[in-house]
């Protein structure tokens, strides 16, 4: 785990063979001669129901690993990300962060808000899937405090992550920009061609999240998609639709 002492910002992806090719296309997106990409592969499938035991018992696996990262080192300046393998995002949302945490030296993270957010404003709504933390003291102790959370109480990470961040100053990306799933899918307002990044959770399947990924990586968010993919979209919503809850 070195690679993190190697660069100004670390993002971690984690995957399983289902998740593999996903990941490692997303991992080129994201590296910057700044910004290193670690991939790690779950040893197991983790292709499994959303909200089986066995879901949340893998998912869970996560903090603790990005906790014993920020460990390595805490200097103010660099920062530590996850991002999960359904997401699709341009080259420059890397520098993007990072230029976020540069320009507001008081926030200690950076992350995706989902939407829509029933608990809203009692819990934040923090997307487990989007998210960064500056190398600081404070973002060490946010890490500390969700781990703390998923071990005692055996809640998943971003449940974790909501209740960790309180007094914490999160800097929440514009939603039409870094659109979660239930954004891309059902707010009719949304248009492709101005997105920064699109995370496929609300989807009910692993089939369905790789089948919208496939559409938006080839179209790369153009408002006109290449004519392979002409009606796709169009096609998947009907076949796909959207869950009624949020999949990580």
């Amino acid at each position: 785990m070195n690679i993190a002492l190697q660069c100004l910002a670390t993002i971690v992806i984690f995957s399983d063979l289902a998740w593999r090719h996903s990941a490692l296309r997303l991992a080129r997106q994201l590296e910057t001669p700044s910004v290193c990409v670690l991939h790690i592969d779950l040893p197991h499938n983790a292709s499994v129901a959303w909200g089986s035991s066995d879901y949340f018992a893998r998912i869970r696996q996560r903090i603790p690993v990005l906790r014993r990262l920020m460990a390595e080192r805490i200097d103010g300046r660099g920062w530590l990300g996850l991002f999960d393998a359904d997401v699709v995002a341009l080259r420059n949302v890397s520098a993007r962060i990072d230029r976020l945490f540069r320009d507001a030296a008081h926030v200690d993270m950076v992350a995706q808000q989902e939407w829509p957010c029933a608990s809203a404003p009692l819990r934040p709504c923090i997307n487990g899937g989007v998210w960064a933390v500056r190398r600081s003291p404070r973002g060490l102790a946010l890490l500390e405090r969700a781990e703390y959370l998923i071990e005692r109480l055996r809640i998943p990470d971003q449940d974790a992550l909501d209740i960790a961040t309180h007094n914490t100053s999160v800097l929440y990306l514009d939603r039409r920009r870094y659109a979660n799933g239930a954004t891309a899918l059902v707010d009719p307002s949304w248009r492709a061609h101005g997105a920064h990044l699109v995370h496929a959770n609300w989807l009910p399947s692993v089939a369905c999240k790789l089948a919208w990924l496939d559409y938006f990586w080839h179209t790369r968010f153009h408002s006109r998609p290449a004519s392979k993919y002409e009606g796709t979209a169009g096609a998947m919503r009907r076949r796909c639709g959207v869950s009624l809850r949020s999949t990580i």
